[in-house]
């Protein structure tokens, strides 16, 4: 049985509407992605043969599919949506769609990509036409009024020609955990560095949150990432500046056979503990009481191992 699964979605705003793209794909239907099978997905319009909505036309439009035995459009978060569930995503989806510029405010590497599918007359073979990368909505709106000209010339000589508009990458953009704070910010790379050099030379990132640069706000942040030539990483996020100073002054050092003087506590795994040298890599913990449930969490788990809690000199 073929079916779609649906990952996330995220409508566009335009000044003449909405454009309802979503990530998707089928279940019976793998790609190879950095070496490994998985099933395919990818972004595009959740709609046929039509591009741009109002938000009332495109309820309409989905409520064409509803009323009948057909109760499984799509299958998302372990299970099959129905037709409420079906209004209920285009309502959601309309009510947290952005314009490109939100969308590349709060995600820079993104863009919508677009171009014409022209399907060969006499073949199986397909080519792309038009093929452009728009970031901004007059981009894109522009590019759309030429691509519904374009598309009605090729449909009398070709077997399709299908507008297709996408957002780059194959994950979900989670917008909301994006939104980024007022005031004063630093920049997280990662879980755990923050950026604390930047020049025209380039940056560097520090674990330690008491290091990491300030910046005024998101604007200023990225004015002065650009002004020094640099690019954002991929995996950032801006948090507030007031985080910097609650600091975490407490560490579990371990005891053991190979340490007999003591090494700090990095990470947990499975079947091991990961340690470091350095205190700024080292867990770090806001009380003594965090790090001793931490401790008692550990409990007789590694043999002949022994902590203490640590506090910084500075703190």
């Amino acid at each position: 049985m073929s079916y779609t699964i649906m990952y996330g979605k995220q409508f566009l705003k335009t000044s003449r509407g909405i454009i309802p793209l979503a990530l998707h794909g089928d279940n019976n239907v793998t790609e190879y992605v950095r070496g490994r099978e998985v099933r395919e997905r990818h972004w595009s319009v959740y709609a046929n043969d039509k591009i741009e909505f109002t938000p009332d036309e495109y309820l309409a439009y989905l409520n064409t599919f509803c009323g009948n035995e057909y109760q499984e459009h799509f299958y998302a978060n372990g299970k099959f949506v129905n037709d409420k569930g079906l209004i209920t995503w285009a309502k959601n989806g309309i009510r947290e769609a952005l314009t490109i510029e939100e969308i590349r405010r709060a995600v820079p590497v993104q863009s919508v990509t677009c171009y014409i599918l022209v399907g060969i007359k006499g073949s199986y073979e397909s080519r792309t036409e038009e093929w452009k990368y728009c970031n901004t909505t007059e981009e894109l709106e522009n590019w759309l009024d030429m691509a519904y000209a374009r598309a009605e010339e090729l449909k009398p000589v070709s077997r399709y020609a299908v507008i297709c508009l996408a957002l780059y990458g194959r994950d979900p953009l989670c917008i909301a955990a994006r939104r980024e704070p007022e005031g004063k910010v630093i920049l997280r790379i990662g879980a755990d560095k923050y950026l604390s050099e930047l020049s025209s030379h380039g940056y560097a990132l520090s674990p330690d949150i008491a290091q990491a640069l300030v910046f005024d706000s998101p604007a200023d942040a990225r004015n002065a990432i650009a002004r020094n030539g640099q690019y954002l990483p991929r995996k950032f996020r801006f948090i507030s500046a007031d985080t910097k100073h609650n600091v975490k002054p407490y560490r579990i050092k371990a005891f053991f056979p190979a340490f007999p003087q003591g090494i700090y506590i990095k990470r947990l795994g499975k079947y091991f503990l990961r340690f470091c040298h350095e205190e700024a890599y080292a867990l770090k913990f806001a009380s003594v009481k965090q790090a001793q449930e931490y401790i008692d969490k550990l409990g007789n788990r590694f043999k002949d191992v022994s902590y203490a809690i640590v506090q910084l000199k500075e703190a």
